[in-house]
């Protein structure tokens, strides 16, 4: 396919996820702020609990065979039904370690009162992993559209079961059957959006020219679960399931507005730079493109809600959630910070230079583990948030290095394409800053109305350093909404 090809399809494919993730944050923010009103910050913390141990076997027992699939050049048929019964076997075995030791688990969390749920949690990693494997088709094709009707549904049938059963069990128990109906939506929707249907295969042998790829991406995604469950169990450690909650919404409430940027350019950019990978001129220009976007998109709501967060989740959530106002705010500068690695991990993979990614998941593993434990036992979650956000500095400039390494781009691009955004905000914000107190005291309607005054100003800025200089994301954004309208 040629490049203007890929270029279109990719923007298409993005219209459907930004429009669909949209659809599933709304639901997923409604949903929240529903259950905030039934639930505690503990119950919240339970679930974490629940969902941590199995989502860290499963990642340490990953052979990555599935995104080397999608990376492989030529025909996949003949690899999809050994990879599928490898996923299936695989969850089996960790649903049955999981079952075995749920009561172990519980007393090691102090969450002896949930050691029915936990135990019960490797069911997701099977469900999971029954999921039709012919859904590669659709990523390498890709048919995002078909991916994002699979989510909504996902996320509309996670509302509907936690919704339902918090009324007549308002507790974690609630959250455990929305994350199964959700689960169990995404597999059976797998098998409706894609006619291909797996059956179990125990030939090994055609897999071995997928194992080098698939063992690096294995390795990055170890070492992503590991970080994952290092940080939930030394939060867990150091304070308690309340705590545990409120620092795991801070952080899911946080990475709302990255996700909408970052999960649309991770999940395009992999397929489509796997495709462009023997053209390096085309590759550097997606790199632009995709730093204009995201940051276009994230530097104007961190800084905003940064500033008025604990209006938005007093108004949301209730004076019971406020402990999660300083977390959130830096979670906030977190994943602003950490949108570089959004782009560098695609391309490091389409690259098939997945090698690199997994040395900066190490990296990032140990020094994170080297500075969670002293300030979460100084200052509890705030230390761990604390942690998580400093150390996140040193490995973005790493991904900036490699980045440039990698695809020949310039840093003078890449400055300007962080620097555009970030100061035409900060200077919109200025106003907001210094009135904060007022502006907060203000009913909702008038304080929309000057948060969206600030944003038209942002966009106005952009517009006119766009037009005046060629500063800035403007020509990327004007190319991206003429593919649109086609």
């Amino acid at each position: 396919m040629n490049t203007p090809g890929v270029l279109q399809k990719s923007i298409t494919s993005g219209s459907w996820l930004m429009g669909g993730y949209a659809i599933q944050k709304l639901l997923n923010i409604a949903a929240f702020v529903i259950l905030a009103r039934f639930l505690t910050p503990t119950e919240f913390g339970i679930m974490a609990l629940v969902l941590v141990l199995p989502k860290f076997i499963e990642s340490i027992s990953d052979t990555g065979l599935g995104a080397a699939v999608i990376n492989y050049r030529g025909d996949i048929h003949r690899f999809l039904n050994s990879v599928w019964t490898i996923h299936i076997l695989k969850s089996v075995v960790i649903a049955l370690l999981i079952w075995v030791a749920g009561p172990y688990i519980a007393k090691f969390y102090h969450a002896e009162s949930a050691r029915l749920a936990i135990s019960l949690g490797g069911i997701f990693i099977v469900i999971l992993n029954a999921s039709n494997i012919g859904e590669a088709y659709l990523l390498r094709d890709l048919a995002f559209h078909k991916i994002t009707i699979r989510d909504t549904a996902r996320d509309i049938a996670y509302i509907t079961g936690a919704l339902v059963s918090v009324y007549w069990l308002p507790s974690y128990w609630a959250l455990f059957i929305g994350t199964l109906c959700s689960y169990l939506t995404q597999a059976l929707s797998t098998y409706i959006l894609h006619p291909y249907r797996p059956r179990l295969s125990f030939t090994w042998a055609p897999l071995k020219e997928l194992t080098t790829y698939g063992s690096h991406i294995a390795g990055q995604n170890i070492f992503q679960k590991l970080y994952a469950f290092i940080e939930v169990t030394v939060v867990n450690t150091f304070t308690d399931a309340n705590a545990l909650g409120l620092f795991t919404r801070a952080k899911s409430a946080a990475s709302i507005a990255p996700g909408f940027v970052g999960s649309m350019i991770r999940r395009i950019s992999f397929p489509a730079y796997s495709r462009l990978k023997d053209d390096l001129d085309k590759v550097n220009e997606g790199v632009k493109k995709s730093l204009d976007m995201i940051t276009f998109f994230l530097a104007p709501i961190t800084i905003f809600m940064i500033i008025f967060s604990q209006k938005i989740i007093l108004f949301l959530l209730g004076a019971e959630w406020v402990g999660m106002v300083p977390l959130f705010q830096l979670f906030l500068l977190y994943f602003f910070i950490s949108s570089i690695n959004d782009i560098t991990q695609p391309i490091t993979n389409a690259l098939e230079r997945p090698g690199l990614q997994t040395i900066l998941e190490a990296i990032r593993l140990v020094i994170v583990t080297l500075c969670i434990i002293p300030l979460t036992r100084s200052w509890d979650t705030l230390g761990a948030t604390l942690a998580i956000t400093i150390t996140s500095i040193p490995l973005t400039i790493l991904a900036i290095y490699w980045l440039h390494k990698l695809t020949h781009i310039k840093y003078r691009v890449i400055v300007q394409a962080l620097s555009v955004p970030l100061g035409m905000a900060t200077l919109v914000s200025l106003p907001l800053l210094y009135w904060h107190e007022w502006i907060s005291q203000q009913p909702m309607y008038i304080f929309l109305g000057i948060v969206s005054g600030a944003g038209v100003a942002y966009l106005i800025g952009i517009y006119c350093l766009g037009i005046w200089r060629t500063y800035g994301p403007y020509p990327t954004i004007l190319l991206v909404l003429k593919h649109w309208r086609n």
